[in-house]
Order: structure tokens, then C-alpha cells, then sequence
């Protein structure tokens, strides 16, 4: 008597290695999904400190190239705030050809003007900034002209996707070197 073997699967063990697979093509598209939404949240933390590197930077330096700083009007007051729209700060360079050099928020976009030039952004068109104040650190003797930066900026995110969710405050303090400021 001859035995025949069967070769085939059944029903139960098609449907077991379906599950199987399944479960493991959704386990790899989840995991490699994840990746994608990390390396673009941290792409938006990246671009949102790259500007704040950046325009921290331009303004220490052309504020400490300063004789004086015109801020009278908006010590304390955020310049990106919309009841302020329209106003600037004006500081004296030594340069002629830089003076004067002008820094103000246009919705939400850092520009600065050195001397007839027109104004040029400064900040990324995918952050805005929502907060620049400058704060008098100086000595009431005059000995000291030190003013404090305080800025935010914030990744754009019309969609309100938490891969794009990016802000970060920075504080710095610049003294300036000619020492003058219009209080």
C-alpha cells in the first residue's frame, strides 16, 4: 500500500503565515514612518536654531559696531508684536556709508537696512520671529552701555503638524563699543 503525502498547505497555516507577514509589513511601515517624522522634526528644530544662530549674530555684531542705539520708544516692547508694526531700531555707525542701519520685524521676518540699501531679511522664510525685545543692562553711570537681546522664533507650520513643531528663545546681552544709548 502506497502512502500519499500531501505537499500542499492548509487553510490554517496559509492564513497564519498572512498574519504573520502582515503583522510584519505593518511593524516595518510603522517603524520607517517613524523615522521619516524624526528626521523631519529634527530638521525643524535644526532650521529654527540655525536662524537663531544666525540672527543672534548679525545683531551682536552690528550692535556692538554702534555708537549709539536709537531704542527710547521700545525698550521693553516686542518689536514682532502687531501693535508695533511699523517700528524700528535705528543705530549710528561709525561707517558713514552703514549709517544709519535699521532692524525691524516686517510680519514676522527679521530684516535689517545698513544706510540707503534696502531692508533684507535676515530670517528664513520657515520661521517666524514672535518675539524681539531689547532690554537697557546698562550702569546708571553712563559707564556702561549694555543692551539685552531677547528672541523668539518659531518653525511655520500652517498644517499644525508636530513633525514641525520648532521654537526657541534666545537672551544675549551686547555692549556697545562707543557706548550711547538714546534712552
Amino acid at each position: 500500500m502506497k502512502h500519499r503525502t500531501n505537499n500542499g498547505f492548509t487553510l490554517i497555516e496559509i492564513l497564519l503565515y498572512i498574519a504573520l507577514v502582515s503583522g510584519l509589513l505593518i511593524a516595518a511601515s510603522t517603524f520607517s514612518w517613524n523615522i521619516i517624522n524624526s528626521k523631519t522634526k529634527s530638521q525643524s528644530i535644526q532650521e529654527v536654531e540655525m536662524n537663531g544662530k544666525l540672527i543672534m549674530g548679525h545683531l551682536t555684531r552690528v550692535i556692538r559696531s554702534a555708537r549709539s542705539v536709537d531704542v527710547s520708544s521700545l525698550l521693553n516692547s516686542n518689536l514682532a508684536d502687531p501693535g508695533n508694526a511699523g517700528q524700528s531700531v535705528s543705530l549710528d555707525i561709525r561707517d558713514a556709508t552703514d549709517d544709519p542701519t535699521i532692524v525691524d520685524v516686517n510680519n514676522g521676518t527679521l530684516r535689517l537696512q545698513i544706510g540707503t540699501g534696502p531692508a533684507v531679511a535676515i530670517s528664513s522664510n520657515l520661521v517666524t520671529i514672535t518675539n524681539l525685545t531689547l532690554h537697557d543692562y546698562g550702569l546708571a553711570s553712563g559707564k556702561s552701555e549694555n543692551l539685552g537681546i531677547t528672541l523668539t522664533l518659531e518653525r511655520i507650520n500652517p498644517e499644525s503638524r508636530n513633525e514641525y513643531d520648532a521654537s526657541i528663545t534666545l537672551t544675549t546681552a551686547v555692549e556697545l563699543r562707543d557706548r550711547s544709548i538714546s534712552l
